[in-house]
């Protein structure tokens, strides 16, 4: 088997990294990174159609977190350092695999940030709804509200909170 057919095959494998496994509350919710990463694109897509390079990124954004997990943001944002860890490895695994980089702007970064999260809040509305009253989940619709304005597309994600 040739190098490039390894490359791909890791990239594939990479998709059913299992998401919230870390989340007492969620971990028995079965999301792979693969239907998370295509959810996050088809929000770009819809958001910013004209935001070529958004869709690109997102369908590989979380492709780093093969072998290390899905590291929960609220542990990122009470331990700095290892948030800075593991943005290294993901890059280093990233490139182990030879997929094509996607540079972004500082807004097409904010922007993706937006789908992620609004991904993630709108997942758990769908599977897990009581979960929405606590745990960070009011503080993140709070940010996903800000952003979504400060993005411009503040009348659509309102209309998909509704």
């Amino acid at each position: 088997m040739g190098q490039s057919m390894t490359d791909i095959r890791a990239a594939y494998r990479a998709t059913f990294v299992r998401r919230w496994h870390s989340n007492p509350d969620a971990s028995d919710l079965h999301d792979e990174l693969g239907a998370h990463q295509g959810r996050v694109a088809l929000l770009c897509l819809t958001l910013w159609p004209d935001a070529h390079a958004l869709p690109r990124a997102a369908l590989m954004h979380d492709i780093g977190e093969s072998g290390l997990g899905d590291v929960s943001g609220d542990a990122k944002r009470q331990y700095p350092d290892l948030a800075a860890m593991l943005l290294r490895i993901e890059g280093e695994r990233l490139a182990a695999m030879k997929l094509p980089a996607v540079s972004l702007s500082d807004m097409e970064q904010r922007r993706l940030h937006l789908a992620d999260l609004l991904d993630a809040y709108l997942f758990i509305r769908h599977r897990r709804p009581r979960l929405l009253s606590g745990d960070g989940w009011p503080e993140a619709l709070h940010v996903i509200r800000a952003t979504a304005w400060a993005c411009g597309v503040g009348a659509q994600v309102e209309g998909l909170l509704k």
